[in-house]
């Protein structure tokens, strides 16, 4: 028998146990997590500008363009009550001011001395202070009083344009004669029709 094993080659696979393949195989994932854990990264800082001579991008890393890796979203977090339900009103309350009441649950369709979810204090609607409502009467008073001040100062005489105005002498000499004169300006308002610009020119002696 050792004669025969001595004359046959070395066998290529080596027949183990159950138990043993478990050790062996436990035993190389131990080792490839240590390399794992071992292996360093070294990555260089890409230089700045005005000190790239001779530098070239070499990584995928190196070609960020200096974004930022992380992009804010408009994505919606998944939120729950207290019993755990799904809040699905929750895109309706997204980018409102704070303490802005929205009703979005069937509940908020039955009116208040209804409800059995709420106690005495809460049906009660909390009236506003003498301050607040006096201060919210000046701001509207306020404001009526410049949108009304405005309609009556744009509707005053003075601030109508006039047909005419200013009439001024300018005194002249012209190119071919050897005389001067004078001649009389006067302000006037465009037709915007242009009733005037089809007919012929009016000329004053």
């Amino acid at each position: 028998m050792a004669a025969l094993a001595s004359l046959l080659p070395k066998p290529v696979h080596v027949s183990i146990s159950d138990d043993e393949d478990d050790i062996v195989r436990v035993s190389q994932q131990v080792a490839e997590s240590s390399l794992q854990s071992k292996s360093v990264v070294i990555r260089l800082a890409v230089p700045s500008y005005g000190q790239r001579n001779g530098w070239k991008p070499s990584s995928q890393e190196d070609f960020g363009l200096g974004k930022k890796k992380t992009a804010a979203g408009n994505t919606l977090a998944l939120q729950v009550d207290s019993e755990g339900n799904v809040r699905y009103d929750a895109i309706a309350q997204q980018g409102q001011r704070a303490g802005k009441i929205i009703q979005s649950q069937f509940k908020d369709l039955v009116p208040l001395a209804h409800r059995k979810d709420l106690d005495d204090d809460a049906r009660l609607m909390e009236r506003p202070s003498e301050d607040e409502v006096q201060t919210t009467t000046d701001k509207t008073r306020a404001a009526l009083e410049k949108l009304v001040n405005g309609k009556i100062k744009a509707a005053q005489p003075k601030n109508v344009p006039d047909g005419h105005g200013k009439t001024s002498f300018i005194r002249y000499t012209p190119g071919q004669q050897n005389g001067s004169g004078w001649v009389e300006a006067e302000d006037h308002q465009d037709d915007r029709s242009g009733r005037g610009s089809f007919g012929a020119p009016s000329v004053q002696a």
